[in-house]
C-alpha cells in the first residue's frame, strides 16, 4: 500500500503515516530512482521525448506499466486479475490514516478500478486520457498508443532486461 503511496503522499504528511507505508513510500521512491537512472528507460525516454516532452517519463512508465500487466504471469503466481483486486481490497484498510485529497483520489482509484487499465490496449487508452485530463501543463497522454503501437518490440525489449535487474537490485518479490 505504501507503494501505492510514493506518488500521492509527500513531506509532513508521509512522516506521519504508519512505519508500514512510510517504508513502502520509501522503497516507491527506490525504485523510481533505479529507473530513473536505468539507461534502457533513459533510451525510451528519449525516444517518446519529442511527442510528450517533459511528460515522457511519465508516458514511458504508463507503457511499461502495460507491458507488465501483460507479462504478469511471467512474474507471479497470483493472476494480475487477483493481484488488483487484493490491491483495491486493501484501500479501504488505509484510507483513515491519509488526508482527504489523497484518501480522494484512492477512493476514486478504486471506485473506477483504475490499476484494471493496463492489461488491454482499449483500457491503457482511457489510463491515457485520464493522464491527459489531469496534465498542469499541455500534453498528449494519449498518443502513447501510437507509442506503444509502433515501439512495442523496443519497449518488450527493454522491459525484459530492466525488471529482472529490478527486482535483483531491490530485492523485490510480486506477489505470489
Amino acid at each position: 500500500m505504501g507503494n501505492l503511496l510514493g506518488d500521492l503522499v509527500r513531506g509532513q504528511e508521509a512522516k506521519q503515516l504508519s512505519p508500514t507505508l512510510r517504508q513502502g513510500i520509501a522503497l516507491h521512491h527506490e525504485i523510481d530512482h533505479y529507473t530513473d537512472n536505468h539507461h534502457g528507460i533513459r533510451s525510451l525516454i528519449a525516444l517518446v521525448r519529442p511527442t510528450h516532452g517533459k511528460y515522457a517519463p511519465v508516458v514511458v512508465d504508463i507503457l511499461l506499466d502495460h507491458i507488465l500487466a501483460n507479462q504478469w504471469d511471467l512474474h507471479s503466481d497470483l493472476s494480475y486479475q487477483d493481484f488488483t483486486q487484493w490491491i483495491y481490497d486493501l484501500i479501504p484498510e488505509f484510507l483513515s490514516e491519509l488526508s482527504e485529497p489523497v484518501a480522494m483520489r484512492l477512493e476514486g482509484m478504486l471506485h473506477h478500478r483504475w490499476i484494471d487499465g493496463y492489461d488491454t490496449i482499449e483500457k491503457l487508452h482511457q489510463v491515457l486520457m485520464r493522464m491527459d485530463r489531469r496534465a498542469s501543463f499541455p500534453s498528449q497522454f494519449v498518443s502513447g498508443i501510437e507509442d506503444i503501437a509502433e515501439h512495442f518490440e523496443t519497449f518488450a525489449s527493454i522491459f525484459e532486461e530492466f525488471y529482472p535487474t529490478l527486482r535483483e537490485k531491490l530485492s523485490l518479490d510480486v506477489v505470489a
